[in-house]
């Protein structure tokens, strides 16, 4: 309303009848002469509802009475808003109850409610391709991974201004000009760029296909600036993060790979190999332990060299490891040696398997330049009730495995007792 609209009316009359019996009360009192000021949401004329602040000072006659009430009304909708909106990042900025994405997603929501808008998006921006990487929007109709091209994006004009930007009404203001407008209609948009760690990632930014109500506020920019710093500290907190995960992953691969076979070494064959045992013990499920061994491998050294040698260890690991389920472990306990545990499997399945695998080596792991047939032998041995550690399997294992040696190489020998005699079940070439 003008103040020439005003002028002879009644205040109360502004308002809806709730506001009134409210302010009536205020009035009631400043009407006693005590200065009062009060903080409340009023639905202005304009039909936008707004926190304000309602100053009421008496104004008193010469005989020291009230005759009338200056009345101040200070719309303070953005500070308070501000606050609240300040208050929730900074809880979400420094929980520890929310992950990564969690909070990021949370960013948006609130960066929606603060400004009003319906959709709320990060992107990623390399060269001319924009990347939808996170989205908040109704019903879900923004996907992270859609593709755009940024020339079509309002956010070409937020990267090149390298601050914040923003129009309430876009088709009055030369955003109306901008590809985006003709394409998407979007009349509304506040938006940031987004750095992490000094460099251009993208941007943040809020919008709407409706003219807002309200223009965009200073604190409006602040607060999207401060979005953007966040999600810029976000990602490059979770960057530093994935690096020392992935660094760590690769430290412990490498302390626990075998460096020519790449297979498991020693030590971590072992370790995974007494949690086997545990878990046995515990579920009753079968477990086999199988030791392998390459025939005549120090005369291939001898007459090829230690080159191919190598080679055979290689080619051999990566034959067995190519055969093997997920749950299965397998690794080099040393030289041309080799330890494999079945799990959840018995003797008799795993002789079947290993058999499977003898042949397979024969198959497929052979050089032409080597003048002998590469074969293996194995000694299978099933853990037992009694077993509370892996190594008397093991042991089981290799006596079996010599037993294997000693009837002529190339075997599936399962171990059933410490007599030689017991080898009966032998599966020959």
């Amino acid at each position: 309303s003008t103040a020439d609209k005003l002028v002879g009316t009644r205040l109360r009359e502004q308002f809806p009848w709730k506001e009134r019996e409210f302010l009536k009360s205020t009035l009631e009192e400043a009407k006693k002469g005590d200065k009062v000021s009060v903080e409340t949401s009023l639905h202005f004329p304009d039909g936008i509802r707004r926190e304000c602040r309602f100053d009421c000072n008496p104004r008193f006659n010469g005989d020291g009475g009230v005759d009338g009430l200056v009345i101040l009304v200070t719309d303070i909708t953005d500070r308070k808003r501000s606050e609240r909106t300040l208050a929730e990042l900074n809880a979400l900025t420094s929980t520890r109850e929310l992950s990564h994405e969690e909070k990021i997603s949370e960013i948006l929501r609130l960066g929606c409610e603060h400004f009003e808008l319906p959709f709320g998006i990060i992107s990623h921006v390399l060269d001319d391709q924009y990347t939808i990487t996170h989205a908040q929007s109704p019903d879900h109709t923004l996907v992270p991974g859609t593709v755009f091209s940024l020339k079509d994006t309002y956010c070409i004009q937020t990267l090149k201004a390298e601050a914040p930007l923003a129009t309430a009404h876009a088709s009055e203001s030369d955003f109306s000009r901008h590809p985006c407008y003709q394409i998407f209609k979007l009349e509304t948009y506040i938006g940031a760029p987004l750095l992490v760690d000094g460099v251009v990632h993208g941007t943040i930014n809020f919008s709407a296909p409706d003219i807002r109500k309200r223009p965009f506020s200073a604190a409006d920019i602040q607060i999207v600036r401060q979005f953007a710093d966040w999600i810029g500290y976000e990602i490059a907190r979770q960057r530093d993060h994935q690096a020392l995960m992935d660094a760590k992953t690769n430290l412990e691969r490498v302390a626990s790979t075998d460096d020519l076979t790449e297979v498991l070494n020693r030590r971590a064959l072992l370790e995974q190999a007494e949690r086997e045992v545990q878990r046995f013990r515990r579920s009753k499920q079968p477990l086999t332990a199988v030791m392998l061994d390459i025939d005549h491998f120090k005369q291939i050294n001898d007459q090829h060299g230690h080159a191919t040698g190598d080679a055979v260890l290689k080619k051999f690991a990566q034959t067995v490891t190519s055969s093997l389920r997920a749950v299965d472990i397998f690794g080099r306990v040393g030289g041309e040696e080799f330890c494999l545990i079945l799990h959840e499997t018995g003797l008799d399945k795993a002789l079947v398997a290993c058999e499977r695998l003898r042949k397979k080596i024969i198959k497929e792991c052979q050089f032409e330049e080597i003048g002998q047939t590469i074969t293996c032998s194995m000694g299978l041995a099933a853990a037992e009730r009694e077993d509370v550690e892996f190594s008397p399997i093991m042991q089981k294992a290799d006596t079996a495995l010599y037993a294997a040696k000693a009837a002529g190489r190339n075997r599936c020998v399962c171990y059933e007792g410490e007599s030689n005699e017991k080898f009966e079940r032998s599966v020959l070439s």
